[in-house]
């Protein structure tokens, strides 16, 4: 998944708390493209979702401790206005210049450290903790990734990833137009299916990404 091609649904956990974090990138996953309405207009966005642990903010899950998860959902774009421009800079400390953007692939987000704001919101009467903004790590403070996960429409080797993927990506993955265009479902404990498309709900993003 080179740069130039280019939430958590139904967590029982109580949101994490708003506040400025050190996290760690632990997945990189290409979600293809999406129509969403849009102010009433239909938009197409091509996307990926990013996951950050929080090595120092703990959570039981299945009777284990293990660091809270946030989603990241971005339009793959290199416009100076879009988000994912807006957090790679902040990121990074500085945006790539034309030689290193040829070359950048997103697989090299995988286990870098990152100070991460976070910020709650409610709606739909659930409250929810959102990704706001992506900083550089503090000195001295980084976090190291305990998982690496790494998924890409367009390329097959990295499908076994899916095992590793909570169950509402794996569904963001099934309704994108790359899949429903080859008819191909992903399913943890299967490899790819060639078949007809099932249907899919959509899941809302925000908290916490328990693993299964």
């Amino acid at each position: 998944m080179n740069i130039n091609k280019f939430n958590n649904g139904g967590s029982s956990f109580p949101p994490m708390e708003s506040g400025t974090f050190q996290a760690v990138c632990v997945g990189v996953v290409d979600i293809g493209t999406h129509t969403e309405e849009w102010q009433g207009k239909a938009i197409t966005r091509d996307q990926l979702i990013l996951l950050f642990d929080f090595p120092t903010e703990m959570i039981e899950i299945n009777g284990e401790q293990k660091p809270r998860c946030l989603s990241l959902k971005l339009t793959k774009s290199q416009d100076e206005k879009s988000n994912m421009r807006k957090h790679f800079t902040s990121w990074r400390g500085r945006w790539f210049n034309e030689e290193e953007l040829a070359d950048f692939h997103m697989s090299k987000l995988l286990g870098v450290p990152a100070t991460i704001t976070v910020a709650q919101k409610t709606g739909n009467g659930k409250t929810y903790a959102n990704i706001s903004s992506v900083g550089k790590a503090m000195k001295g403070m980084e976090q190291k990734a305990s998982r690496k996960i790494y998924f890409d429409l367009m390329d097959a080797d990295t499908y076994s990833a899916v095992e590793d993927l909570p169950d509402w990506i794996v569904k963001e993955i099934n309704s994108s137009a790359e899949a429903i265009a080859t008819k191909t479902v992903f399913m943890k404990g299967k490899a790819a299916q060639q078949v007809a498309q099932m249907g899919n709900e959509g899941c809302d993003e925000g908290d916490d990404c328990p693993f299964e």
